[in-house]
């Protein structure tokens, strides 16, 4: 099979994943764009069945085991919960886009290719972003209403497309210092702030800016240094944006001195404070579906009298979801991604799972295929260029890479 095609069906993926950004002018259920996310990466496991890996190592391992332990949880929702099993493998596809990576490694897609398609939904994020901020309408997505965070806060989906184009492009700023490079880094900075997502921001910014100190030269560093000091003490405070999230965070802080902290009381609930057994604790309660169950129904209404939610924290709700071992296994993957030796020009891969890691401590980018996605891309990108530089003769790997994490 033409490798092109696998390219197609990568992006229909990701489009069908991210609902075509959404659009609020086109009525088309959720169902549909589902069904052919799971259709097309089914097609995409089939085409590749035969073709022999090259990838079988502890992330491939750790993420085949990972999948089957989701299997296994939807079989618990139907065991302990009474869930139907169909039902409950439905509900469990909405976060088993992990499985990607299996297809991904036999495919052997161009790496070059595949920046291509990240920059692709990234600047359809950021258009998407534009014109909802143009239109007296959200176009695409909803909208929270309210200024508490200094203007309209569009729920868009894709943003973490652009969290890994920002880290893409900074690499490369540092490298080459292109400005065309500097322009999409603008860009890209914008409209993250413009998600006015506090943990998004924060974690992109910091991060980014580490990468941008750790790749470019020391000279460049001291004038970066000044530069970024001065915006921060005096321009940063005066945009209206930033002094809208900071105060809306100091309010939430104050809110939470007074009554325990939700996230904390949400995090102890699914660690400890719902009951289990062995097999649950290990392979997870499984992923109740809202209206469809009588599990989900009770887990709903339960979920809201206690006021505790799974996307608020993250790991503990992926432990819910999923179980002990699908949990380690999760982080593993993630810590086993910064100690891979890649060549200068990828070390964006490392801050991109780095920013993975620490943006599902409080939020759940681990429980949706359109932000688990990217993520598996990421690791089939860093497993790539890893072995590449690996199988490198010395004299090539001097050239290649002039840092390492090790």
């Amino acid at each position: 099979m033409k490798k092109q095609n696998y390219y197609n069906i990568l992006f229909i993926i990701i489009l069908a994943s991210l609902g075509c950004y959404a659009p609020t002018f086109i009525n088309i259920p959720d169902q549909v764009y589902k069904f052919i996310t799971y259709s097309t990466l089914a097609i995409f496991i089939i085409l590749t069945l035969q073709i022999k890996n090259l990838h079988k190592e502890f992330i491939y391992y750790s993420i085949l085991i990972l999948s089957i332990c989701q299997l296994l949880s939807a079989y618990n929702a139907y065991i302990f919960k009474g869930q139907s099993l169909s039902v409950s493998l439905l509900a469990t596809m909405q976060s088993f886009a992990y499985i990607l990576y299996i297809p991904l490694c036999k495919s052997q897609l161009n790496i070059r290719k595949l920046e291509k398609i990240i920059q692709i939904f990234a600047v359809g994020y950021l258009l998407c972003s534009l014109f909802n901020h143009l239109s007296p309408i959200p176009l695409f997505g909803s909208a929270d209403l309210g200024d508490d965070r200094g203007g309209t806060r569009f729920r868009l989906v894709g943003i973490y497309w652009v969290i890994f184009f920002l880290f893409l492009k900074i690499n490369k700023y540092a490298i080459n210092g292109k400005n065309k490079d500097l322009w999409w880094i603008i860009l890209s900075a914008c409209g993250i702030l413009l998600s006015l997502t506090r943990q998004d921001i924060l974690v992109s910014a910091l991060l980014g800016y580490f990468l941008f100190l750790f790749k470019t030269k020391p000279a460049k560093k001291i004038i970066f240094l000044i530069i970024s000091a001065t915006f921060a003490i005096f321009i940063l405070p005066q945009i209206k944006i930033v002094d809208a999230l900071i105060q809306k965070s100091i309010q939430d802080k104050d809110a939470q001195e007074e009554y325990d902290n939700i996230r904390i009381v949400a995090a102890s609930y699914f660690l400890f404070g719902y009951p289990r057994n062995t097999q649950q604790i290990l392979f997870g309660v499984g992923i109740p579906a809202f209206g469809k169950s009588q599990y989900g129904i009770e887990y709903e209404y339960e979920q809201e009298s206690l006021r505790v939610f799974r996307e608020d924290v993250g790991y503990c709700g992926f432990y819910y979801n999923h179980g002990l071992i699908a949990t380690v296994l999760l982080i593993a993957v993630f810590i086993r991604v910064l100690y891979l030796k890649v060549p200068d020009e990828y070390i964006y891969l490392k801050f991109f799972s780095g920013a993975f890691l620490l943006l599902n401590i409080a939020s759940a980018p681990s429980q949706v295929n359109l932000s688990i996605i990217p993520f598996i891309i990421m690791l089939y990108m860093s497993i790539t260029v890893h072995n590449n530089n690996k199988n490198q003769n010395p004299q090539q790997k001097l050239k290649s890479m002039k840092y390492d994490f090790q």
